[in-house]
Order: C-alpha cells, then sequence, then structure tokens
C-alpha cells in the first residue's frame, strides 16, 4: 500500500524517469516530498486514528 501511493503520486505528479534524467536533483526533491507525504499520511490515518 506504502509504496503504491508513493507511484500513483509520482505519476500523477510528473516525477518520472525522464525528469530524473533531466534534473537528478529536481526529481530526488520532489520525490522526497512524495515519500514523506505518504509516510505522515499512512501514520495519521491509520496508526494514530
Amino acid at each position: 500500500m506504502y509504496y503504491n501511493i508513493i507511484e500513483r503520486t509520482a505519476e500523477r505528479d510528473g516525477v518520472n524517469e525522464e525528469l530524473k534524467r533531466k534534473d537528478m536533483f529536481e526529481y530526488a526533491g520532489l520525490y522526497n516530498n512524495i515519500v514523506h507525504a505518504t509516510r505522515d499520511y499512512i501514520l495519521h490515518e491509520f496508526i494514530y486514528v
């Protein structure tokens, strides 16, 4: 579930291999934001509630 949400969000936001080839730092920053937002969502919705 966790990785599925990350993959779907990255695809939706255009964080893909093409961006990775064009601008690796932009890709890394956006992907890290997606990972952290997903972690916060999972913790809030499924663990703390």
